[in-house]
């Protein structure tokens, strides 16, 4: 990415130039790279963090539909 002062001869630029360039602003600095289709990597693809993350949480979410009501509601109580 390259910094600019003065995009295009204005003070301020936004958006693309024939899908070429971007024209951008970033932490109040004036950037200027190469132009990305929105979405061009595929947005749901998730590391091994995040889906390691979204496994142990529907699993939790899955035993506590498991649970009968008396024993949801002890956890209930055991919480507050």
């Amino acid at each position: 990415m390259v910094k600019v002062v003065g995009p295009c001869f204005s003070l301020d630029a936004a958006k693309s130039l024939r899908k070429i360039l971007e024209y951008r602003r970033s932490f109040g600095q004036a950037i200027v790279s190469k132009f990305h289709k929105p979405g061009g990597r595929a947005p749901f693809i998730l590391g091994y963090h995040p889906y390691l993350k979204r496994v142990i949480m529907s699993e939790a979410v899955r035993h506590w539909h498991l649970l009968t009501t008396t024993e949801k509601q002890l956890w209930r109580d055991y919480i507050v």
